[in-house]
C-alpha cells in the first residue's frame, strides 16, 4: 500500500539531464545508470509500478551491483548483475532485498496520516558511494509527492568514494552529505 500522496510521474523542474550527469565522471565511473533509475522513479514509473516488487528488482538489476570479489557470497544469484570489479559503480545490496525494503517503506508511509508527511527526512549512515541512498531518496521523494517536503542526509567518514555525478543527483533530490570527523583520542 503506497501513500495517497504518490504523485503521477512528471518531469523534474528543471529537467533532469542524465547525459549531463554522465559527463561528470570521476575515476572512470559513470552515474548514467543511476540517473536513469532516478528518472524512472520520479518521471516515468506509475504508482502501481512503484508498488510492484518485480518492477523494482528489474530497476535495481538495470542499475547494476558494485563489483565485489565475494560475488555469489554477497549477492547470491544476482551476482550476474555485478559491474566491473573496483569500479565503485552499483549498489551493494541484493536487488530482491533492497526492493523489499523499498516496498516496506512505501507501506509504512501509506499507513501514516498525510499530515505527518508535510516534512519528511531520511538519514542513511555509512553511504560509501551513495548509490543506495540516491535510489531510496528518489523513491521516498516520489511517494511523499506534493504532500510535503523531502530532505535526505547521507553520512560517511569521507566523501572521496562519491563521484561528482552522484553528488549532482543528491543535490537534485535534496540530499546533503555530512562527513564524520575523525577524532584522535589522547590519554590524559
Amino acid at each position: 500500500m503506497l501513500p495517497a500522496s504518490c504523485a503521477s510521474p512528471a518531469p523534474m523542474v528543471p529537467p533532469l539531464s542524465c547525459s549531463h550527469i554522465a559527463s561528470i565522471r570521476a575515476a572512470g565511473t559513470s552515474s548514467e545508470r543511476l540517473c536513469f533509475a532516478v528518472s524512472t522513479i520520479l518521471e516515468r514509473a506509475t504508482c502501481d509500478q512503484l508498488a510492484d516488487h518485480q518492477f523494482l528488482v528489474n530497476l535495481i538489476e538495470a542499475i547494476g551491483l558494485a563489483g565485489d570479489l565475494r560475488r555469489e557470497r554477497i549477492y547470491g544469484p544476482a551476482a550476474i548483475h555485478m559491474r566491473r570489479m573496483g569500479s565503485r559503480a552499483g549498489l551493494w545490496q541484493d536487488p530482491g532485498q533492497i526492493s523489499s525494503a523499498l516496498l516496506a517503506l512505501g507501506k509504512a508511509l501509506g499507513q501514516r496520516p498525510a499530515t505527518s508527511l508535510s516534512h519528511f527526512e531520511y538519514l542513511e549512515v555509512g553511504v560509501y558511494t551513495c548509490w543506495t541512498c540516491v535510489v531510496i531518496s528518489s523513491y521516498l521523494k516520489r511517494l511523499i509527492g506534493s504532500a510535503g517536503h523531502f530532505a535526505g542526509h547521507a553520512v560517511d567518514v569521507k566523501s572521496v568514494n562519491i563521484h561528482q555525478g552522484t553528488f549532482a543527483l543528491m543535490t537534485r533530490l535534496n540530499v546533503s552529505f555530512e562527513g564524520r570527523a575523525v577524532r584522535k583520542h589522547t590519554e590524559v
